[in-house]
This record gives structure tokens, C-alpha cells and sequence, in this order.
């Protein structure tokens, strides 16, 4: 009798999507189905090498607020058609040290800071300054902010060159045999030259102009190789920017210590100058070089903020705008052909705070994500100089739609629709279409989610990718999922699909 009352309550509930109780029983609940949540996606050109057409199912969260990750609720279980991937992310490429790490309020961060002390006057670096006594933090742990002194020795140039767009410093005493070659320091200052006014050109021109991304006034950019916590391979430090009384006033304001530094300075750690550490990856100049560049985007992206009264913009954009001036300037990924080898298939996201952006399969979604607009964007490089312009009026994903929303081909494309198109671009990858990055990055792996999976978490702007069989696909009903969560069905047979290539 309990069987048969059970059986006359499950078809009640497939009418009505309620619960009821039978005799003797707990209730019974059967999830509501939320077909508003699937959109269908038709690529015929998404084929395999016979010819056969391709399906596939992407899950993304479409957040673009960096809030928290979102369940998707059962999932069916997958025909997987080629093996898993399970490669640990690399230690070797590690992030740059995180904005979070300074906790100077947003506030102080501008030149409108008015004191009526008066300001010390800042040291001039030139390239007769051999030697000179540097602020930094101690950074011998990834929280350790306490600040020290350490005397550090000009590199670059070594000749007198009063051209020269960068001055490149040693800790002194650091013991790396390769660096006691004049050419080691001569090869990467050439480069730093060359990349100085090409990163400004692309992605900050009015930086370009005479003293206004020049807080010291001395027409040079500084570099110091100095040894703190080696996971990190280099970090910038907002307030190194800001105009010396802003920072006396933001500490009696905040009650902080801001040493006053006042120049545009980029520290480097002198892991980079062991080359064979990096072998595996890179050659030494490779790491040296992206890390340059990346670090220098910015320094010029904080000046925006402080000389031109621009937002901040989040990390995840501020991050794949950093690596992707290192891209840019030497034509070339920055990850190489490691791409594959970063675990970006179970959910990882990028649209994350700086709380939350830490790890390097972060940073690889958001250098991809930039990388397919530029490849796709009639802007191509432009798009860089468009977004920082739409700091003006936005910091968050606007800043990113606005730019694109009136360029082919993504023209009246929402934030939204710029992030699926992306993601079915990494599983499709049609050299032609919007639906790839055209004869660019052939190393992305879409890696598969594990098959038989009941439920699966993502991050804001992450995906997960399920190949189930075309029965399956058809017959798939999302249930139970969280608010951003969203489910594109590629090529579902007998469906009438919401977009079509």
C-alpha cells in the first residue's frame, strides 16, 4: 500500500512540481526543472575529423560581480570521447604580488590629497646614481610588509646612457654567477628600452606625454632585482606613485606607514636570475622579459588612477591587461605552450576579487579572455587603450562591454554574451567565426569535466565542459542550480536553437 500511494504521488508531481507525503513516509520533494537556463547553440562547422557533427554541453557562471561560486545542480553522466586530463598546475609560473596585499583605502589613492605640511623632496635617479639606498618591503613571507632598507647597484645602463628609458638596480650582495656578464644586464635593459614607450603606445598613449606618468621627474622607469619571497616574481606598490604629502596625509589620515618612495619603481625578485631554475618553461630572458612588461602595465595602469582621475580597475581585468602587454609587446604567448598543463576544467573562474584571484590558472583565463577579444575585435590592439579610456565612467565588467559593444563583431553584445561566446570559443576553436581564436593559441586543451559527476561548483567566469551522448544532450534538464548559472547545449539535435553561428 506505501509503494502504491508513493507511485500515485510521482506522477501527481511530474503534473504539478510539488511534494506530498505518503502514509509513513517523509515528504518528497522533486526539484523544479529550469529550462529558462539552457541556451542552444547551433555551430555546424564544430565537427569531428569525419565529418560528424560535434555536441557538447558548456555550464558557465555568467556573475560578473565576482561573488561567490555556484552549484549546478545534478548533472547527467557523460560519454567522455578522448582521456581525462589531470595535470597539477605548475609552481614554476606563479602570480605577481596581489593588489590585497596594500591596504591603503581607495580614498588615498589620488593626488587631490591636500596637506599643509611640507613635502620632503624626492630623490631624482639618473644614470650617475650608482648607488642608492632603496625602500622595500621585507616580504619574506607572502603577508610580511614590514619595510627595510637595502642599497642596491646600478646594472643598466652601464655606459652613460642618458637616453635610456630604464635603470636597473641589484640588491648588492646578490651572489647569481650569471649576472657578473656586462652582456646579461645589456640584454635586458635593450629590452626594457624597447618595451617602455611600446606598452605606452598601445595601452596608455597619454603616458607617452612629456611628465604626466613621471612622478619623480627624471623620464625613467626603475627597476630593482631584490630577494624576498619566492613565489612571487615581482610586484608594484600603489602608493610609490602618489606625490609626497598625499602620502604623509594618508598616513596621519589612516593611520598607516607608507614610506615615501615617489618614483615609478617595479621590483623584481632575483629568482629570475637563475636561469636554470627555469629551463623547463622558459629561458631566463622569457620570464625576465613577460614579467618586465606585466609589471610595467601597472605601474601605468595606477597612474591612470593617480594623473588622470581614472577607477581602478577590478584585479581579473587589471591582471589579463598585465599580461597581455607582455604578449603584445614581444608577439608572442605568454604561457607558451603550457596552456594545457593548468587545471582550468573543473570550474575555475576569473571574474574574482583580489581576495580570490591567486592562483595561476586565474591569470590564464583572464590573459585568454582579453587575448580572444583582441583576436576577434576589429579594435585588434586598440582594444587595450579602449578599455583604460572607459576607466573614465567604469571599473567593473563595464569598462570591458562598453569597449565592445559598438566594434564588430560583437556589436550590441552584452558582458554576458562577450563571456559564452568566449568559452565556446575554447571548446570549438574554428579558425574562423567568432567561435575560436582563428590560427592563435591551438595548445588550449578543453579539458573535460569527470564524467558521472552528480553535481559540480564554478566560479564567476568559470566553465565546465561535458560531452554526453546525443540522447543524453536532448533529454537534459537542469535542476537545482544557483542564480548565475547557465548551460549551453552545443548542437542538440532536434532543437531549435537561441544562437546560431
Amino acid at each position: 500500500m506505501r509503494f502504491f500511494t508513493r507511485k500515485i504521488c510521482f506522477i501527481i508531481i511530474a503534473i504539478m512540481s510539488v511534494s506530498c507525503t505518503s502514509s509513513n513516509s517523509d515528504p518528497i520533494t522533486i526539484p523544479t526543472p529550469e529550462p529558462n537556463k539552457i541556451i542552444d547553440v547551433s555551430i555546424p562547422n564544430y565537427t569531428y575529423s569525419n565529418g560528424s557533427t560535434k555536441n557538447a554541453i558548456i555550464v558557465i557562471n555568467i556573475n560578473s560581480e565576482s561573488a561567490n561560486s555556484e552549484n549546478t545542480g545534478p548533472l547527467i553522466a557523460s560519454s567522455v570521447n578522448s582521456p581525462i586530463r589531470n595535470i597539477d598546475p605548475s609552481p614554476t609560473m606563479l602570480p605577481d604580488i596581489l593588489l590585497s596585499f596594500y591596504s591603503m583605502n581607495n580614498s588615498v589613492h589620488s593626488q587631490g590629497i591636500v596637506s599643509s605640511q611640507s613635502s620632503p623632496t624626492p630623490d631624482k635617479l639618473i644614470y650617475q646614481t650608482t648607488t642608492y639606498n632603496f625602500t622595500v618591503i621585507r616580504l619574506n613571507t607572502p603577508t610580511d610588509l614590514v619595510t627595510k632598507n637595502i642599497l642596491g647597484r646600478l646594472q643598466y645602463p652601464s655606459n652613460g646612457n642618458d637616453s635610456a628609458h630604464c635603470l636597473i638596480y641589484l640588491e648588492d650582495g646578490a651572489t647569481n654567477p650569471e649576472t657578473t656578464s656586462p652582456n646579461y644586464w645589456q640584454t635586458i635593459g635593450q629590452v626594457c628600452d624597447a618595451m617602455v614607450p611600446s606598452i605606452n603606445s598601445t595601452f596608455v598613449p597619454d603616458c607617452n606625454e612629456s611628465g604626466k606618468c613621471d612622478v619623480d621627474s627624471n623620464n625613467k622607469m626603475v627597476f630593482l632585482y631584490y630577494s624576498f619571497y619566492n613565489s612571487y616574481l615581482g610586484y608594484v606598490n600603489p602608493s610609490d606613485l602618489l606625490i609626497s604629502h598625499s602620502v604623509i596625509e594618508s598616513n596621519n589620515t589612516f593611520g598607516q606607514s607608507n614610506p615615501i618612495v615617489e618614483k615609478e619603481i617595479v621590483y623584481i625578485n632575483t629568482t629570475l636570475l637563475q636561469s636554470g631554475s627555469y629551463n623547463t618553461l622558459y629561458l631566463w630572458l622569457d620570464v625576465n622579459k613577460n614579467t618586465l612588461a606585466h609589471e610595467y602595465h601597472h605601474v601605468i595602469s595606477h597612474h591612470l588612477k593617480h594623473s588622470f582621475s581614472r577607477y581602478s580597475l577590478k584585479t581579473w581585468i587589471e591582471e589579463g591587461l598585465s599580461d597581455s602587454a607582455a604578449h603584445t609587446i614581444f608577439g608572442e604567448q605568454v604561457y607558451r605552450g603550457n596552456l594545457s598543463n593548468y587545471n582550468i576544467k573543473n570550474g575555475t573562474g576569473f571574474i574574482l576579487d583580489n581576495t580570490k584571484f591567486i592562483k595561476p590558472e586565474n591569470y590564464i583565463l583572464s590573459y585568454l579572455f582579453f587575448q580572444y577579444l583582441r583576436i576577434q575585435s576589429d579594435l585588434g590592439d586598440g582594444i587595450f587603450d579602449k578599455i583604460h579610456d572607459q576607466r573614465a565612467s567604469h571599473s567593473n565588467y563595464q569598462t570591458v562591454e562598453s569597449s565592445l559593444n559598438t566594434t564588430a563583431p560583437f556589436v550590441g553584445f552584452t558582458f554576458t554574451q562577450l563571456l559564452h561566446s568566449f568559452h565556446i570559443a575554447t571548446v570549438v576553436k574554428n579558425t574562423s567565426g567568432i567561435y575560436g581564436f582563428k590560427n592563435e593559441f591551438s595548445s588550449i586543451d578543453p579539458a573535460l569535466l569527470a564524467g558521472n559527476l552528480s553535481t559540480s561548483t564554478i566560479d564567476p567566469g568559470g566553465r565546465i565542459i561535458i560531452y554526453p551522448s546525443v540522447t543524453d544532450q536532448s533529454k537534459f534538464m537542469p535542476t537545482g542550480s544557483g542564480n548565475n548559472i547557465r548551460f549551453y547545449r552545443i548542437n542538440t539535435p532536434g532543437v531549435t536553437p537561441n544562437i546560431t553561428e
